[in-house]
């Protein structure tokens, strides 16, 4: 009989079944790299697994969503009853999708009887697409609204399996249409950015693909850019490998950033099974736009104004720098080509800094590339890589649960760090031709 080890560790084999979505009808298609980009007979079809691995990972994920339901109730209950600094100012509903309110943070500097329109930050939160509320961003979406001005809305989706790709993509995408056509909010339709933490970065990047999203552009506004939080975005390579490849350990850290494995390895199996459909290409460029593979995303197909932000000791640290490299039109390393992590092997001397754009020749702690849409629209990617942080760092999770309290502080600081340079790219770059025209 299979151990658990051995359940957990095995590979999906291809598969030529199509999978319909929940309406029916057939997804878009994905785009699909040609043979010689991916490798004679190599196919990334999403197969059945064994089915001691379904019930592994079934079980799984059944236990992490009945572990986390009275934790939110609790979590609830001790907010209402002992007050929460963070709250939204309003928690609204769009027909579109009624089930799915929207968290909404004003500035606290803003005068609600102004007529003045705010910068919009839509945030999408994570949990590996089958757990997770709006709720979980609060923290960050006040800070955010109140520190530097900004309307910031919090949206949510349907979790998998029960809504599987590409599901959760489309409720983000029907959310960011109902608030870009609410007229009672204050937005600048011309600066609004959606961001997405972990797996909502994933879903941001799939949403802003979608025609409907792409097609605000022609009106004259919608989304300016994307900004992707240590994001999942490439499903093409295993957990495993990516856990044994594209990472550095560094051991003399405490807690669960010095630990020998990924901190999402046990998980990311079962997440993976409950959101991938079985037929699916797991090319397709709205579930792997961080795959090495040229093509299987155009820079057309997303908002002119790209930011990627990592977190060095992560596995998916390195999808979003070939993804990031991507978009940049920059090189980035094949599928038959060597793997080598982003970031370095020695801790950073400096607690609570990052290290800006790197000198190296790769550019693997940060980037920024600036040039001109073939429309002459001035189009940006910024890459950074935030040193000597976990997945998920600037979440404010307890230090007991980390079991490091030097670590959380350092990631909370680092997470304000990043806020700054998000805005400041926002400020600098994204709007700044708005700026000088007004």
């Amino acid at each position: 009989m299979a151990t658990t080890t051995q359940i957990v560790e095995t590979y999906l084999e291809p598969s030529s079944s199509t999978m319909k979505n929940s309406s029916g009808e057939l997804p878009n298609p994905p785009l699909t790299p040609s043979t010689a980009e991916k490798g004679v007979g190599q196919s990334y079809i999403q197969a059945p697994p064994p089915l001691l691995t379904r019930l592994f990972y079934a079980s799984t994920i059944a236990g992490l969503q009945g572990a986390l339901r009275p934790a939110v109730w609790a979590r609830e209950l001790h907010r209402w009853w002992y007050g929460h600094s963070h709250t939204p100012d309003i928690v609204k509903t769009y027909e579109a999708r009624p089930a799915l309110p929207v968290r909404i943070f004003f500035p606290k500097s803003y005068d609600l009887t102004s007529p003045k329109q705010l910068p919009c930050m839509i945030t999408v939160h994570g949990g590996g697409f089958v757990v997770g509320q709006g709720q979980d961003d609060d923290v960050w979406n006040r800070t955010f609204a109140d520190r530097f001005g900004y309307l910031v809305l919090g949206v949510g989706y349907n979790k998998a399996p029960w809504n599987p790709f590409p599901g959760p993509a489309e409720d983000v995408a029907s959310l960011v249409l109902a608030i870009m056509g609410d007229g009672s909010l204050p937005v600048d339709k011309g600066k609004v950015s959606l961001l997405g933490f972990s797996a909502g970065g994933n879903l941001a990047v799939a949403a802003s693909q979608s025609k409907e999203v792409r097609g605000l552009k022609g009106l004259g506004w919608g989304l300016r850019s994307v900004v992707v939080m240590y994001p999942p975005l490439d499903f093409t390579v295993g957990a495993r490998e990516k856990a044994e490849r594209r990472r550095h350990y560094k051991g003399e850290l405490k807690g669960v950033r010095g630990r020998p494995s990924d901190l999402l390895l046990p998980l990311a199996g079962s997440f993976d099974w409950a959101y991938i459909p079985y037929g699916t290409d797991k090319s397709d460029g709205r579930l792997s736009p961080g795959a090495r593979i040229a093509g299987n995303v155009l820079r057309e197909e997303l908002p002119d104004h790209v930011c990627v932000v990592g977190a060095e000791l992560d596995m998916l640290a390195y999808e979003g720098w070939v993804f990031a490299r991507k978009m940049a039109g920059l090189e980035f390393p094949r599928r038959d080509e060597e793997e080598k992590p982003v970031g370095r092997k020695e801790v950073g001397k400096e607690k609570g800094a990052l290290v800006g754009e790197s000198d190296d020749g790769e550019e693997r702690f940060g980037f920024l590339r600036v040039d001109e849409g073939e429309e002459g629209q001035v189009r940006s990617v910024k890459w950074v890589l935030v040193p000597d942080v976990v997945h998920g760092f600037d979440m404010h999770i307890p230090p007991g649960i980390v079991g490091d309290e030097e670590g959380w502080v350092d990631g909370n600081g680092k997470g304000g760090m990043v806020m700054r340079e998000v805005v400041g790219w926002l400020e600098g770059v994204v709007y700044e031709e708005d700026e000088g025209e007004g």
